[in-house]
């Protein structure tokens, strides 16, 4: 009798050491892994919000999970780990196995935050079964240029300025970029490697057209805008400029949703995708509630404030130099000048048009001569588009020249694209109010510079360059 109860309490004993056997070694969020919104994995929990989505990294099985009063919404195997779907606000959860015994009441180290995806990497008696990457092997850089002061980008990223240079990036093909204002960009594919580091010297040249085809948006400042409206397709999160200063996408960005293939082109204010303190920050976001559309967390802020992360132009965009930062939102004060006050060579500012069969407004750049083409109804807002027929072969002309053409691609208003072909309306980066952002309107009545509309319409974006 004696014997059997010594092994009973170090069975025991046994047990409860073992049940001491999972523990979290990692806890973090996965802020480029949309798995959380997608269509096929969203999950609705009990107070009707979007549940966040954990992945439990662990090759056993046989893993259950409680989450106290809130409850656990869904449990999936994959391959490798396990998908536990939570309520937002979450705030601990536990983890049983038959022979491993309970984890209990692990209390995330972060708010648990509505579509959001986070990885849990769980290490057990047995093993971890998470494999540590081995440090990345590092060389080393140093850039050159003439003229020097250019700023430095690497694989898209702002690292500095000339003379450059790193003592650790990892081993092999890395992308550079020098931009210096009134040259023109150096670009180069370099390889580095553990022999020796990797110098670059570069020798920028003058643009002979850094001055030529620029628009004044005030007295002091002139920019040149971008070949075409943004676009984004959010199944691979890539930004880009359209074919054509005509293109726009229509009907197709009613498809707006996390992980789409469809291209989409009217966004709301400041959906740039950064996390910039807005609720809705995505570019597909469709909420209709204003307050959800505040850039850095206060109505009051314009997408240049702070980081400026909350202007579509920080992002990285492919056909655009693909580095960040490289290209911004024109300012309701800036597309007022650009429209009422800027005076060019020509006195042709702006006039109405049709191109390559599309609806819109041509834009001229300062130095435009009247001889390059002749333009009717220049500077008359409540002129016809057909003024100005122009056929896409005529349009490579004036493009040469500087001209810029906005096309009338409509907006979306929750579900639905409204004024295709017959209305075009452009974003500012200024807040008007509380539930307001201002932007360009044009449609066959007139053109309004600096007029304001709900935050949550999907509206078109033309970029202007930084540098």
């Amino acid at each position: 009798m004696k014997r059997s109860l010594l092994l009973l309490v170090a069975l025991l004993a046994f047990l409860e050491a073992f049940a001491q056997n999972i523990s979290v070694k990692s806890f973090k969020a996965l802020p480029t892994d949309l798995t959380a919104s997608s269509k096929d994995c969203k999950r609705i929990d009990q107070n009707g919000a979007v549940a966040a989505l954990i992945k439990v990294v662990t090759t056993e099985k046989g893993f259950t999970f409680e989450a106290g009063a809130l409850g656990i919404v869904d449990v999936r195997q994959e391959a490798g780990e396990i998908w536990v779907w939570v309520p937002r606000s979450s705030r601990k959860i536990t983890v049983k196995h038959p022979v491993l015994g309970v984890l209990r009441d692990y209390f995330y180290p972060m708010d648990i935050e509505s579509e959001r995806t986070y990885e849990m990497v769980l290490v057990t008696a047995k093993m971890d079964y998470v494999v540590t990457e081995p440090e990345p092997i590092k060389g080393s850089l140093f850039v050159e240029s003439e003229p020097m002061n250019c700023k430095v980008y690497i694989d898209g990223k702002y690292v500095g300025k000339t003379p450059f240079s790193l003592n650790e990036i990892g081993v092999g093909q890395h992308r550079l970029l020098l931009v210096l204002k009134g040259y023109s960009d150096f670009t180069d594919v370099f390889d580095i490697t553990l022999e020796e580091p990797c110098k670059i010297k570069a020798n920028l040249t003058v643009d002979p057209d850094a001055e030529k085809r620029l628009f004044s948006v005030s007295l002091e400042k002139k920019v040149r805008f971008a070949p075409g409206n943004l676009q984004y397709q959010a199944s691979t999160n890539t930004w880009r400029f359209a074919e054509h200063q005509w293109d726009y996408v229509g009907e197709r960005n009613n498809e707006a949703s996390p992980g789409s293939g469809a291209w989409i082109d009217l966004f709301g204010w400041g959906t740039s995708g950064y996390r910039n303190g807005a609720i809705a920050y995505q570019p597909w976001s469709k909420s209709s509630k204003e307050s959800d559309y505040c850039p850095y967390g206060l109505y009051i802020n314009n997408l240049n404030n702070q980081t400026g992360k909350a202007d579509w132009g920080y992002n990285r965009i492919i056909n655009g130099k693909e580095a960040e930062n490289q290209w911004r939102t024109l300012t309701s004060s800036e597309w007022s000048y650009l429209f009422n006050k800027r005076v060019t060579e020509s006195g042709v500012g702006y006039a109405k048009g049709n191109v390559a069969g599309v609806n819109g407004v041509i834009l001229f750049p300062d130095d435009w001569k009247e001889d390059f083409y002749p333009i009717q109804n220049p500077n008359k807002p409540q002129a016809e588009y057909g003024s100005n027929v122009i056929t896409a072969e005529q349009w490579s002309v004036l493009e040469q020249q500087g001209a810029v053409f906005l096309p009338a691609a409509g907006k979306r208003n929750s579900q639905a694209v409204n004024g295709l072909g017959v209305a075009g309306e452009y974003w500012s980066a200024t807040a008007a109010g509380e539930i307001s952002a201002n932007c360009l309107i044009f449609d066959p009545n007139g053109l309004y510079p600096v007029s304001s509309d709900y935050r949550s319409y999907g509206k078109s974006v033309r970029l202007v360059n930084i540098n």
